[in-house]
């Protein structure tokens, strides 16, 4: 069994729940999250080599070994929360896109719609020069 007390997990959970936050609260300013969403792949990606050095180093911070040659641990507990972080990311930049696809599409179409009515009235003024 895991003790989720030691001070190391304690600061793990503090930095996915700090990641987490900073995500919802950035929502609106994918310029912040760009850069976090680039810091937590690389770390993510550092993973192996973190659980390497966890492995041959578990005395200097926890009670009991963890860190397995199969790397489970760290990615139940390390990677797959800055997983799901990168994943909400990802839904949050989907959700921009559309909203701003839509907002770009009426416009299109206010535009159209206007240019269709200019035209259509210029062509009814010619019409009744004509007469």
């Amino acid at each position: 069994a895991v003790d989720w007390t030691q001070p190391w997990l304690i600061v793990l959970i503090s930095f996915h729940v700090f990641c987490l936050l900073f995500t919802i609260i950035t929502r609106k300013h994918s310029t912040f999250q760009v850069p976090i969403f680039a810091f937590l792949l690389v770390v993510c990606s550092a993973a192996p080599y973190i659980n390497e050095w966890a492995a041959e180093n578990w005395k200097l911070f926890a009670k009991e070994q963890y860190f397995d040659s199969a790397g489970f641990f760290i990615s139940v507990v390390f990677s797959g929360p800055i997983v799901l972080n990168c994943l909400i990311l990802i839904c949050v930049w989907l959700y921009e896109l559309f909203n701003i696809m839509v907002v770009v599409k009426r416009a299109q179409l206010r535009r159209s719609h206007r240019q269709s009515k200019s035209n259509k009235n210029v062509s009814t003024a010619e019409d009744k020069k004509r007469r």
